[in-house]
């Protein structure tokens, strides 16, 4: 059987392929999209910030967006700690505690990583959106490169979080010893990452309000 197995997988190039371990490229897009993120912030808030009353302004705003987003995370946080009790108890009786638990600690994972890129997106917004109206007041391509490039900040959080979340599910599940399964592991990452919708409602939210 081993030699028949070998044999396949030598003499047929995508028998071949699929075996090949292509897992180290996780860490690195991860690492990739978020330094490119922290590379763009940089950038952004080297930017002039305007006249005294622009400053004043956005201050305004920035102000109103910590509060918005304070308490608008108290409600998630809420309303996704019951969530979460529901898919342990839920799964749980169905297929048994550990999977329970398991939906739990991803659904867990997948709001508090929501949670961070809402907050990323919110900390970015209201600082480029000034340097944004600031650079108007050279050129219109100024303008725009600020905003782009505040709109990438948000996007490449979203992106690099999502997938370092998946990683951790897999990776830290796996590691515990967990008696995880394709079929268990879809239920795990279907209940995580439903609150990733949440990612972009609270990224939406915070760029109307700024």
């Amino acid at each position: 059987m081993r030699g028949g197995t070998c044999g396949r997988a030598h003499g047929g190039g995508a028998d071949a392929t699929a075996q090949i371990d292509l897992s180290f490229i996780i860490p690195i897009a991860i690492l990739a999209g978020l330094g490119f993120a922290a590379i763009l912030t940089r950038d952004i808030l080297r930017r002039e910030t305007g006249s005294d009353p622009m400053r004043e302004i956005a201050g305004a705003i920035q102000q109103g967006a910590r509060a918005f987003l304070r308490r608008q995370y108290k409600t998630i946080a809420l309303i996704a700690a019951a969530l979460a009790i529901l898919f342990a108890v839920a799964l749980g009786a169905q297929k048994g505690p550990l999977v329970g638990f398991e939906t739990a600690g991803a659904f867990a994972l997948g709001a508090t990583f929501s949670a961070l890129s809402g907050y990323i997106g919110m900390h970015i917004a209201i600082r480029s959106n000034v340097r944004s109206a600031a650079g108007s007041l050279k050129s219109f391509n100024d303008a725009l490169v600020i905003a782009l490039r505040g709109g990438a900040v948000s996007g490449l959080s979203i992106v690099s979080m999502s997938l370092a979340g998946v990683a951790l599910l897999y990776y830290g599940y796996g590691a515990l010893g967990s008696a995880i399964n394709p079929t268990t592991f879809d239920d795990c990452i279907k209940a995580g990452y439903t609150v990733a919708l949440c990612t972009a409602k609270a990224t939406e939210d915070s760029l109307i309000l700024s």
